[in-house]
């Protein structure tokens, strides 16, 4: 393998790199085990090596059969036993870029097993410059699954249970998240995941929704499907994991379960269609934060019309002013309840409540209950 690279240390890696990939496996294990340790030519190459392994692998087809080289080397040398024997007299650096190439290149196939044994026996410790070598096996671990062995310590981490490895509720969302799939879709510990991750992001009152909101992006960009599908299945998901009230706010609150009419709704919404066209409540959810309902006619239309300028105004808020709380979000639902009035021709109800004094949820009224509600 031979290439024309630039004259500097950028060129000069991967020409390496190159010379690497040529060489016999026990060879390329060898070579590995000093460049993580910033011998040889790779001293004066700034980065830490793993920085620069990673960069200086080739494109393409090539690029993956390096990676399979690469991994193949990296399960050599965790096959040491390096966290008891490590080869080499800088064995926090050497540990320390060994498990970020693994985290960074996804070969269960070959580094699951290796991973596992490092985890299980526990005598992984000490840092490398203020970094805890534990974490980077932590990140190594998440992306390496092979089966769902660590569903349980996922959850504890969650629940801030776990110390090996350590990590935050959020952390182990995401290794949750990378479990192996489970027909076609994500572990069902995701959903307990996100609970946890959910009450350790309660008390960012400005920030917990859209942090919140970016780990359920993460699912549904690791688990792509129909939209409308996910807007069904995160709803499920809260209503049996029982998330806290002010994650509705994260979620499309206003999923179509099947037909056109059959359709989800705040419980606020739920409760002034009820009042005004008289349609009943099929199913509740999520602690009665959703209501479901099967809707025609007029009241279909009043749907469609809250839904839709709801929608409107929510990103156009989000875009324009910069307001993405959950309080922000809830007022702007008590806003379009004010104005949706205006919409209804027929005579309105004795028994309709001025728009103010409809207890929504979950920031103003965590006590809220569509159930707690005189029908």
């Amino acid at each position: 393998m031979t290439a024309d690279y630039p004259d500097n240390p950028s060129g000069w890696a991967r020409r390496a790199v190159d010379r690497w990939l040529d060489l016999a496996p026990a060879d390329r294990e060898a070579k590995l085990i000093r460049w993580l340790q910033n011998y040889d030519d790779a001293a004066s190459w700034g980065d830490e090596p793993y920085r620069w392994v990673l960069d200086s692998l080739p494109p393409g087809a090539a690029g993956a059969d390096a990676q399979s080289a690469l991994a193949q080397a990296i399960q050599a040398v965790l096959a040491r036993r390096p966290d008891v024997e490590p080869p080499g007299n800088h064995r926090e650096q050497l540990l320390y870029n060994l498990l970020h190439l693994a985290a960074a290149i996804h070969r269960p196939g070959q580094l699951w097993l290796p991973l596992l044994g490092m985890l299980e026996r526990q005598k992984l410790a000490g840092d490398f410059f203020g970094s805890d070598l534990r974490a980077s096996l932590r990140a190594a671990l998440i992306g390496n699954q092979g089966d769902d062995r660590l569903a349980g310590l996922w959850l504890r981490m969650g629940k801030k249970a776990e110390s090996f490895p350590p990590g935050t509720p959020v952390q182990g969302f995401y290794g949750a998240l990378m479990l192996p799939p489970v027909n076609e879709g994500p572990s069902p510990v995701v959903a307990e995941s996100l609970l946890w991750a959910a009450k350790d992001l309660e008390g960012d009152w400005d920030r917990r929704r859209p942090r919140f909101m970016e780990l359920l992006r993460s699912l549904t960009t690791a688990f792509p499907r129909n939209s409308a599908r996910w807007d069904v299945d995160l709803i499920r998901m809260a209503d049996g994991a029982r998330w806290p009230r002010w994650t509705c706010s994260c979620v499309n609150m206003f999923p179509r379960f099947g037909e056109p009419g059959d359709v989800g709704m705040p419980a606020p919404v739920a409760k002034m269609i009820r009042t005004i066209f008289r349609v009943r409540i099929s199913q509740r959810l999520w602690s009665s934060c959703v209501a479901r309902m099967t809707l025609s006619g007029e009241a279909l239309a009043y749907y469609e019309r809250f839904r839709d300028e709801f929608h409107a105004d929510l990103a156009r808020m989000q875009r324009q002013a910069g307001y993405r709380s959950d309080g922000a979000w809830e007022r702007l639902l008590q806003n379009t309840l004010a104005s949706s009035l205006r919409w209804i021709e027929r005579p309105l109800p004795h028994n309709v409540p001025a728009p103010s004094s409809y207890p929504t949820f979950p920031a103003l009224n965590p006590g809220y209950s569509l159930a707690n509600q005189a029908a």
